[in-house]
């Protein structure tokens, strides 16, 4: 989940520490689907991750902490970037930037491009949100992301267009 905060992470935390003051709290980031294997692996005993759109994990029970909206993210010189919302289809001719394949987001994405009925045309793929950011920002392409992105990263020159119909991330 790129910003915990979002469902309280610290206060989690906190408030299970104070429950069970005798473990010892190892905390580990990586991308969904890497926590998920370990998790399966049994490496790990929890993760806090977006649930994949794209990938099954029968052994594992997911809980929902929380939901956030994706949205487009373009240069602010994008023709539809001045759009209050913007339909998925209309996309269908961009230039697309993609979080990795080990991202939950990955399959949303590949997702709403099946519901809209083309296939994106990906120019690249970027693990590095900042670098995702910046790439957008120079008119390379356009990206799907996480509304929740938008408080954690600078977006000067970068505009985030909402869907017409929402793509939720769980």
């Amino acid at each position: 989940i790129t910003a915990l905060e979002t469902i309280h992470f610290s206060r989690l935390i906190s408030d299970f520490y104070s429950i069970y003051p005798q473990l010892t709290l190892n905390i580990y980031t990586g991308k969904s689907i890497s926590l998920l294997e370990s998790l399966e692996k049994r490496e790990i005993d929890v993760a806090f991750v977006a649930q994949p759109a794209n990938y099954s994990f029968p052994n594992i029970s997911f809980k929902p902490m929380g939901i956030d909206e994706y949205v487009i993210l373009m240069s602010h010189s994008h023709p539809l970037a001045a759009k209050g919302a913007i339909d998925f289809p209309e996309l269908k001719n961009e230039r697309f930037i993609v979080h990795g394949p080990n991202q939950a987001l990955q399959g949303y994405f590949l997702q709403a491009c099946k519901e809209a009925n083309f296939v994106p045309n990906v120019i690249g793929c970027v693990e590095s949100t900042p670098i995702m950011i910046s790439l957008i920002r120079t008119g390379l392409g356009i990206c799907i992301s996480p509304a929740e992105e938008m408080d954690y990263f600078s977006m000067q020159g970068v505009a985030a267009v909402r869907l017409s119909k929402p793509i939720y991330k769980r």
